[in-house]
């Protein structure tokens, strides 16, 4: 009897734990819609002056739709006449998460771009092969006088460097005093281009770093280390390019920003993205630790040293303390969520425990910017109107209509209403999907009989429902984009993990930052080399680089004639086009023709039917070879084919595939045209959301919705939640307490437990690493985020990220006490 009320109480006591933790959810809940309606009141009479101030503030509430159009307004009219480099750049970020054209104040910035000298600026090589492995690294570039220097490097098994010779010119670098680097710090070696290879008797890979230091204590590394199979080349340009963002001198703040919203949503420009700024927010960051920086270096590079350093900041209560900050511990706290660092519970619970009883968060600027970090609402519309609910005077929520509890309303003083037959169909009612037919099985659904459906073409499924917004509008979600895709940004394109990839095939060429080139132009890279043109919505010929047709002779930019009827290869598609010679390979790329297959040359290999256009076709190992950035063209018209030719690539159904022929840029073979949802009369559905009505495939969707978009309702109740961990705390307990003896069970007498022998443990082995360079930088590669792989420059010092410990509650303390002492039989 005694047990069994040991037993009954401590269920109690777990039940009283679980409500207490629901009283403090609601709590919760409570002070942050206490902050959301503060923050409403204070623009119910108008937006903020301050420009900063309305950017925030237009942040947090652009979940509600007639607010945010009114805010973007009233922000944009402000913007017209303002220079302030700082307050653009903070503008142009806002503007970008709500998805508005931020062109125009892009080239304000931009015509405030300064360069960053390189005075004082060292660069370090550091060439590593497999230890135990000798190697003689050849590095070939043009010196000022346009004379080809090759500088011969050998390295021991150590990656030790031994020698350093030079022949043809002047030479660049030399041997640091720990020679395990190569140096230069020669102005006329800046911005030139060198070609690495490493030889060896034995097979394997090589490894180039590029670092540099500008106080010769810190080496900073210049993006991901590359590497290449021994005796292929690579190469590496020692350049800074435009580095700063300011009208006399560089200015951080404007600078850091900017590069923090390059970083996020300009992945296509190919003149300045982040990395261009990243060197210089680096090398000053130190005296500018007040804006908190290390955070904002973290998202730019993924660097650990940088998380380490920031976290540093956030103290035991949850709180950040960053020394001299400028902007405070609340804005400080809100940076440190919009970058996800820090324990973001702890914040959260400081700052609800600061919060004033009117709602507000010290001021209008920290509230908006804690909000929208730590609690932001809807995808730039209310929960209410996201599911085509309306916001009406209570009095009118009548009849067939009902009251909901999504949030949204409260701003205009009504609620939020909805009708009462959307739901009345009992395939929903039952909590199961409707989707068109075939659609079930297709992804994974069981099909349920019996249960009825709004939409003609509909059928009841459990499950079913397998596209993202991504998916839906065909777009691929990925890890990272390929350059002939464009990175889609903001909910209507949301991926399930990773990023929402659209093929160029769906984007303009312009969208793209690429041109169309004319008949006589050719595409060219950044480095002046020929590369292949992209197939985009409204082109076939879009150039992500530059058009460009003859204007220098061939010898004057590095190259050489390579043509093949001397049984010569340009490997890589590396050819410049020149006004004396057609067959211009760069220098170092023209070797003697071997039995090389069409890929190792850069070209793409064309079918029996198909022709090389705006390039030359030669014959390689594995077919017709098309190089010189040309594509292969079908000799064949569109009709020859059974296609349709639609205006632009995105019209040809899924079903389909674009080719282009000889009478149309887009043949769609094997499909259909299609029309816009838009000219269709439809809507594109938000994800969650399902069609209830016809819907067909258009341009831009797989479900151009002719119904309503409805959302989905959860199929798991809470309360079987609930249920299932009380359920799993009591199995716990019985079986701690039939551990301790105080339950005991008949059957027969457990066998004793043997003792356990201490685990032996094994000497750790050692291996080689290369001298620590005065400071610390260590000789692997430094950690990255897993979120995504792009060139970064980032400070090689390394800390391990610190793990937060748990809190625990004065009440848990009491339950554990409790709990030891039945345990012990007290």
């Amino acid at each position: 009897m005694k047990k069994s009320l040991v037993v009954v109480s401590l269920l109690v006591i777990l039940l009283l734990l679980l409500i207490n933790i629901n009283s403090v959810k609601a709590e919760n809940t409570a002070k942050i819609d206490l902050g959301y309606n503060w923050l409403g009141s204070q623009i119910a009479s108008g937006w903020p002056s301050d420009i900063e101030e309305h950017g925030f503030a237009l942040l947090a509430l652009s979940y509600i739709d007639d607010l945010k159009q009114d805010g973007l307004t009233s922000l944009t009219t402000k913007l017209t006449n303002e220079n302030d480099l700082i307050k653009l750049a903070k503008a142009k970020f806002v503007l970008d998460n709500l998805q508005q054209d931020t062109s125009a104040i892009e080239q304000k910035i931009l015509e405030n771009v300064m360069e960053l000298s390189q005075e004082g600026i060292m660069w370090f090589v550091q060439l590593d092969t497999d230890l135990g492995i000798t190697a003689e690294c050849e590095i070939s570039y043009f010196d000022s006088s346009n004379n080809v220097v090759k500088e011969i490097v050998n390295i021991d098994e150590y990656n030790k460097i031994t020698s350093l010779t030079a022949e043809g010119g002047e030479p660049c670098f030399e041997i640091h005093s720990e020679p395990y680097w190569i140096k230069t710090s020669k102005q006329n070696c800046i911005n030139n281009r060198f070609v690495f290879r490493c030889y060896s008797t034995y097979e394997g890979e090589y490894e180039l770093s590029v670092f540099y230091t500008k106080d010769d204590e810190v080496l900073y590394l210049t993006g991901i280390s590359e590497s290449a199979t021994l005796g292929e080349p690579l190469e590496k340009k020692f350049s800074f390019g435009k580095l700063c963002i300011g009208k006399n001198s560089c200015d951080y703040e404007a600078t850091l920003w900017f590069a923090l919203d390059l970083e996020r949503f300009s992945a296509f420009s190919e003149d300045y993205s982040a990395e261009t700024f990243i060197p210089y927010l680096v090398l000053e960051k130190d005296s500018n630790k007040k804006l908190f920086n290390d955070a904002f270096l973290y998202e730019l590079t993924g660097d650990e040293f940088y998380i380490t350093e920031a976290e540093k900041y956030q103290q035991a209560d949850g709180s950040w303390n960053v020394p001299s900050s400028s902007k405070g511990k609340f804005f400080d706290a809100g940076t440190s969520a919009l970058v996800g660092i820090g324990n973001i519970d702890n914040s959260k619970n400081y700052l609800l425990s600061q919060q004033s009883s009117d709602g507000k968060f010290n001021n209008l600027k920290d509230t908006s910017w804690i909000l929208w970090n730590f609690w932001p609402r809807g995808s730039f519309s209310s929960e209410c109107k996201n599911k085509d609910y309306s916001c009406v005077a209570e009095d009118q929520c009548t009849g067939n209509k009902t009251k909901t509890d999504e949030t949204g309303c409260e701003i205009y003083n009504k609620v939020c209403c909805r009708d009462l037959k959307e739901d009345e169909y009992p395939c929903k009612k039952e909590g199961y999907n409707c989707v068109k037919q075939g659609f079930c099985q297709e992804y994974n659904g069981v099909f349920i009989e019996g249960l009825q459906c709004k939409g003609i073409n509909e059928i009841c499924c459990d499950g079913g429902l397998g596209l993202s917004n991504c998916e839906n509008r065909k777009g691929k979600c990925k890890t990272s984009c390929l350059t002939t895709e464009l990175k889609m940004e903001g909910s209507d394109y949301k991926c399930s993990s990773g990023v929402c990839c659209l093929d160029s095939t769906r984007i303009k060429c312009s969208d793209l930052k690429g041109e169309v080139c004319i008949s006589d132009e050719k595409c060219l890279d950044s480095t002046g080399k020929t590369k292949q043109t992209v197939i985009s919505s409204d082109s076939a010929s879009c150039c992500i680089g530059e058009c460009k047709s003859s204007s220098e002779l061939c010898q004057s930019q590095g190259g050489v004639k390579c043509s093949p009827t001397d049984n010569k290869v340009c490997l890589g598609d590396n050819w410049f086009i020149a006004i004396d010679e057609k067959y211009c390979c760069d220098y170092f790329y023209c070797q003697d023709k071997e039995e090389e297959i069409c890929y190792d040359l850069g070209g793409v290999l064309c079918l029996f039917n198909e022709e090389c256009e705006n390039g030359e076709l030669i014959i390689t190992s594995d077919g017709s070879c098309c190089i010189q950035g040309g594509s292969c063209v079908s000799k064949q018209t569109c009709r020859d084919l059974n296609g349709q030719i639609c205006d632009s690539a995105d019209e040809c159904s899924s079903s389909g595939s674009i080719t282009q022929t000889s009478d149309a840029e887009f043949c769609c073979v094997e499909g259909k045209c299609l029309s816009s949802c838009n000219s269709l009369g439809g809507k594109i559905c938000s994800e969650g959301q399902h069609c209830v009505g016809d819907y067909e495939e258009s341009s831009d969707a797989f479900e151009c919705c002719f119904g309503q978009c409805k959302k989905e309702k959860p199929s798991f109740n809470f309360f079987w939640i609930i249920l299932l961990l009380i359920s799993v705390l009591v199995i716990v307990v019985v079986v701690l307490l039939y551990k301790k003896g105080i339950i005991k069970m008949k059957g027969k007498k457990p066998k004793e437990n043997k003792p356990i022998h201490p685990a032996f443990n094994m000497p750790r082995t050692t291996t080689y690493q290369g001298p620590v360079f005065r400071g610390p930088m260590p000789m692997q590669r430094p950690m990255r985020r897993p979120v995504r792989q792009q060139t970064r420059t980032t400070a090689t010092k390394i800390v391990e990220k610190p793990k937060p410990a748990r809190a625990t509650t004065s009440e848990d303390d009491e339950v554990l006490r409790k709990l030891r002492e039945i345990a012990k039989g007290k």
